[in-house]
C-alpha cells in the first residue's frame, strides 16, 4: 500500500492471522502474538494480510497521553517507539493474555466513562500497557539486527539529544554543531524522513515541558 505519516502513535496486538507492513524504509512480517508500535509522524503501510487476522489496534496522541502523568513519561522514551529499535515485540502465551485483558480493561473503561476520572482510569490504562510492553522488549533479545539508513541514524541522534538538551539549546544550529552537520542539512534531512522541520521537534518539547 502507499505509505502514510499520522498524527498519532499506534499499537497493534496480534492474536491470529499474518500481516506485512512497511515501517520506514524497513518491511515488517508479523504472525501471532507479536505486538508491534508505529511513532506519530513514521512513514507505514499495510502491504498485506490473511483473511484469519485478528487483534487490537489502539491509536493515540501524545497530548491525551501526556495529560494522564506529566512529566513522569515520554513517550519518545519507550525503546519502540524509537527510530534506531526495533519496533516490535515477540510475546509468550502468558505475555499475550496479559495485553489483551489490559487492552480489554482500556476498551471496558472507554465505553464506560462519564466522568474526569473515568477518562483518567482509560490513560492509566494506556500507560500500564505501554510500561508492561517496555518491560518485556527489554527483557527479550530482538534476534533480527536494526539497520536506519545513514539519514534516520542522524534523525535518531537528533531526536535524542532534543530530548536530553531541549531546555538549555533552543537552536537547530547548535544540534547541527553537536552532530558535526550543516544547519540546513539536518533540516532537510530531518524534513525528509519525518515530514517536519528540525525546529518542530524542539518546540514541541517545550510545549510538552511548559503543560
Amino acid at each position: 500500500g502507499h505509505q502514510t505519516r499520522k498524527r498519532f502513535y499506534s499499537i497493534v496486538l496480534l492474536s491470529a492471522g499474518e500481516v506485512t507492513e512497511a515501517i520506514g524504509h524497513q518491511k515488517y512480517h508479523f504472525g501471532p502474538q507479536s505486538m508491534y508500535f508505529i511513532p506519530e509522524n513514521q512513514l507505514h503501510a499495510i502491504e498485506s494480510w490473511s483473511e484469519d487476522i485478528k487483534g487490537i489496534l489502539c491509536m493515540f496522541d501524545a497530548d491525551y497521553f501526556l495529560l494522564c502523568i506529566k512529566h513522569q513519561i515520554k513517550l519518545n522514551q519507550f525503546p519502540f517507539f524509537q527510530l534506531d529499535k526495533a519496533p516490535y515485540i515477540k510475546l509468550s502465551d502468558r505475555e499475550t493474555q496479559m495485553m489483551q485483558h489490559l487492552f480489554w480493561k482500556l476498551s471496558s473503561e472507554m465505553c464506560q466513562k462519564k466522568t474526569f476520572n473515568d477518562d483518567l482510569l482509560v490513560r492509566m490504562f494506556l500507560n500500564i500497557i505501554l510500561l508492561e510492553a517496555e518491560r518485556i522488549y527489554n527483557s527479550h533479545t530482538v534476534a533480527q539486527p536494526y539497520n536506519l539508513s545513514r539519514k534516520e541514524q542522524l534523525v535518531a541522534q537528533f531526536q535524542m539529544l532534543v530530548n536530553q538538551h531541549f531546555l538549555e539549546k533552543k537552536q537547530v544550529n547548535e544540534y547541527a554543531g553537536l552532530l558535526h552537520v550543516h544547519p540546513h542539512y539536518l533540516n532537510d534531512v530531518v524534513r525528509e524522513t519525518t515530514g517536519f522541520s528540525a525546529s518542530y521537534f524542539i518546540q514541541q518539547q517545550l510545549i510538552q515541558e511548559a503543560k
